[in-house]
């Protein structure tokens, strides 16, 4: 259970004694129930971290090497090696065009270099999962499946037990932290489950993918915060070709690109275009000197 303390408790008299020490298992904002003084509430749990901080130089700070996903295009597109370990990704599209299928597809590679994944879906079972898996030929017993879930803190819970490295979350509309008193999917949600994610996930090393929904508009559904504390942007879209009379060209009928806008940790404007099979994604030729390679 996550406990909220008043951010007074960082405040200090002139005896060095905290102004409120106030703490409690629902959230709020605004006036302190306690000191009745304004200040918002800060999540506390075992995960943060306390103590004094670290420090070290720049040359004594060793990367962590990717994860390569086992998919060229992807690991390209995430800036080159692959997912970057302590990092949020946010995979957004349209519903059908193949977001859970990629990810199963990672999945699979990743398990299989002994990397174990957590495939958690608020949307749909275990069983419906499990069958998207088993048409692409998917059966690794390292990828472990939560199906019908989104409380995060219980995701995280099951991450630890399972030492995940990377967890998966679908999707970011179904996701909720349970001492929010909001539906799943609003703006207050979203922000909450971010936050949660994008701080727990450099602590522990693990690497958070959420999916997340676009609307009837084409836009990113929840807030625009989202975008700002996730490391890495990354949209699927329908990739489809047209000849000059406005007819369709077959070969192109399941065609999806992959496009990154923002990455922390790799060149963003990069993409990789796929075909959308029964066998799962596939990568094909670049169609265009348009899209960019990286240099």
């Amino acid at each position: 259970m996550a406990v909220y303390k008043c951010a007074g408790r960082k405040r200090r008299d002139e005896e060095n004694v905290p102004y409120c020490d106030y703490e409690a298992e629902a959230r709020w904002l605004g006036r302190c129930p306690a000191c009745g003084r304004l200040y918002d509430c800060d999540r506390v749990g075992p995960e943060r971290a306390s103590g004094r901080a670290t420090l070290a130089t720049l040359q004594t700070i060793e990367e962590k090497p990717r994860l390569s996903t086992g998919i060229t295009g992807l690991d390209r597109v995430l800036g080159g090696g692959g997912l970057v370990p302590g990092t949020t990704v946010v995979l957004s599209g349209e519903p059908g065009c193949g977001k859970t299928t990629l990810l199963l597809q990672m999945a699979d590679h990743l398990a299989t270099e002994r990397h174990p994944v957590l495939f958690a879906s608020g949307e749909q079972t275990k069983e419906a999962i499990s069958s998207i898996a088993r048409r692409l030929g998917i059966t690794n017993p390292h990828v472990i499946v939560l199906g019908m879930e989104g409380d995060i803190d219980k995701i995280m819970e099951v991450a630890a037990e399972v030492k995940a490295r990377v967890v998966i979350v679908d999707s970011l509309q179904t996701a909720r932290i349970e001492d929010v008193k909001a539906n799943a999917g609003s703006s207050e949600q979203c922000r909450a489950v971010a936050n949660v994610v994008t701080e727990w996930a450099p602590i522990k090393g693990v690497t958070v993918v959420l999916i997340c929904h676009v609307d009837k508009a084409g836009d990113l559904a929840g807030p625009k915060a989202v975008e700002h504390l996730a490391d890495t942007i990354v949209e699927l879209n329908d990739a489809k070709e047209y000849d000059e009379d406005g007819e369709l060209k077959p070969r192109t009928k399941d065609w999806v690109e992959l496009l990154v806008g923002k990455n922390r940790h790799g060149e963003s404007g990069l993409s990789a275009l796929f075909n959308r099979g029964q066998d799962g994604m596939q990568e094909v030729e670049r169609r265009s000197k348009l899209l960019r390679f990286p240099t």
